[in-house]
């Protein structure tokens, strides 16, 4: 199809042009298995570090550019002040209407509920103009033979550059919830309106279909609580030099990793990232041997990353993942 022409969607390039796309309606997939949303693409390599800061960001109810600006530097580019990322789901889980307590009262009052609903998109969204509209419209949670199934509804979905990051995401919702019930999570059920790849990412998308994927689990992140104090220390890696990276990194050498919980992991992989930023390749590398199979994951985006720049491989020509996915 031709590109949308609104001048202020992604799809018209913000004005610049329209871009050609490929699109399957109302297209839908389910998961029976939520925690296995990583995967090792060698063409198309998951940013793991950004995938986990966007987790932390979000359940510290942040909304804001230079919250996440660190972990993904397109980040103001989809907003329209380059300060808040209107499109945010922090705020509408966890910001005033709290959504998430009251999704869980709900669930904890019924366990038959159909209103354990977590609505991300609101009317205002739509009439306001903004190039910031969320693509998740909402999850619905169903608790049904003891565990606890998830249905996200997307208006769009960017398959190749924007879905891993949100299932993970909402899986990890789905997740914290779950722990809060004191079951275990059920299905993942992603519906899509429009499931689409632009035609300039068509042979990388092609080549992803063509690989032989193993999916790899994303660590239980414990109970909510446990996952904003990360929240925390994703907040402090940010801020700090080279020399207290270094020095962080020292002190985590000394403890005792749990492979199975995401705490565990999440302050390694990030602080690889950060080392990584400073050109500190192999201290990031160190880091990162700390963290198991998360931490082969984000050595392997650098190993590719190498590999290309040798090679002159260049990935579509704009990265379109906003900071939301």
């Amino acid at each position: 199809m031709n590109g949308v022409t609104d001048p202020l969607s992604v799809g018209s390039s913000f004005r610049r042009a329209p871009r050609p796309f490929r699109e399957i309606q109302a297209y839908s997939f389910t998961l029976d298995h939520p925690e296995q949303v990583l995967f090792a693409s060698a063409v198309r390599p998951l940013s793991l570090p950004y995938a986990l800061a966007n987790i932390l960001w979000t359940v510290t109810g942040d909304d804001t550019v230079a919250g996440i600006r660190f972990w993904n530097d397109r980040a103001a580019a989809f907003t329209d002040d380059g300060v808040r990322v209107r499109s945010a789901l922090g705020p509408r889980l966890f910001g005033a209407a709290q959504q998430f307590a009251v999704t869980l009262q709900r669930l904890r009052a019924d366990r038959a509920t159909r209103r354990a609903l977590v609505l991300m998109v609101e009317s205002k969204d739509l009439t306001t103009p903004t190039r910031d509209v969320p693509c998740m419209m909402g999850l619905q949670l169903l608790l049904r033979d003891d565990r606890l199934d998830a249905v996200a509804t997307m208006r769009s979905q960017s398959a190749l550059m924007v879905m891993p990051y949100d299932v993970a995401l909402l899986t990890t919702i789905q997740r914290l919830l779950a722990a809060e019930l004191g079951i275990a999570p059920g299905r993942y059920m992603h519906f899509a309106a429009s499931m689409h790849i632009y035609e300039d990412e068509l042979d990388v998308a092609t080549s992803v279909a063509e690989e032989d994927l193993t999916p790899k689990v994303l660590p239980h992140p414990g109970s909510l609580q446990e996952l904003q104090s990360i929240g925390a220390v994703k907040n402090e890696i940010e801020r700090e030099s080279v020399e207290e990276l270094i020095r962080r990194s020292k002190q985590i050498g000394g403890r005792v990793h749990d492979e199975d919980t995401l705490g565990g992991m999440a302050e390694s992989v990030l602080l690889g990232h950060a080392l990584l930023k400073c050109g500190r390749v192999g201290d990031a590398l160190v880091a990162w041997g700390r963290a198991g199979d998360l931490g082969r994951l984000c050595a392997m985006r650098v190993d590719l990353k190498e590999r290309d720049a040798a090679h002159k491989i260049s990935e579509p020509e704009d990265d379109r993942r906003g900071p939301t996915g």
